[in-house]
């Protein structure tokens, strides 16, 4: 505060232009505190600014977080259901191969059989051409089974046939496999 000051005094009271003057330098420092002060609120209108941008900022971060974090949710589901269908397709396949195996192994046990008949046969038919020639038969009249005949390729093709239809489905069971395993 200014010092305090006695005024000059006057007839009727105090010198006016003590007054004045003491009341303009009253108002100057006013004036300058009032600007003080406008400065100090203008500075802390701009450090709230700027916390508060801080601040949005901070909340901001959790929020693109949490974004990121849904999509990489929903990325895992799905994740998730592919998986379970591959699954199943591995699954199917698994069975439809066993399948394939089991026929694969009936068929071989299919010719083994047949290659079996066709062994009794061509020893039948070697006992009947011998006993055609015992009896002075030509061997041309006894029917024989033997490899270039029409009775053996007749066997042959139906058994080879079989094989190619099961062992051709296999190569693409196996492919698909590895395709969903890898």
């Amino acid at each position: 505060m200014a010092e305090r000051k006695f005024f000059r005094t006057t007839f009727r009271g105090f010198s006016k232009e003590d007054v004045l003057t003491h009341i303009d330098t009253l108002r100057a420092q006013q004036q300058e505190e009032l600007q003080d002060m406008q400065k100090q609120i203008e500075q802390a209108k701009e450090e709230s600014a700027a916390a508060r941008a801080e601040a949005d900022a901070v909340i901001a971060l959790p929020a693109e977080q949490l974004a990121e974090l849904t999509e990489l949710r929903q990325a895992v589901v799905a994740y998730e259901k592919e998986t379970e269908k591959l699954k199943h397709d591995l699954e199917e396949s698994n069975r439809a191969l066993a399948a394939l195996w089991e026929q694969q192994n009936h068929l071989q046990a299919y010719i083994a059989r047949a290659d079996e008949v066709i062994a009794d046969t061509r020893a039948l038919s070697a006992q009947l051409a011998a006993r055609f020639a015992a009896y002075g038969e030509p061997a041309e009249a006894a029917p024989v089974v033997e490899e270039g005949t029409p009775v053996a390729e007749e066997v042959e093709e139906t058994a080879s046939a079989e094989t190619e239809d099961v062992t051709d489905s296999q190569p693409v069971v196996k492919n698909n496999m590895a395709d969903w395993l890898y």
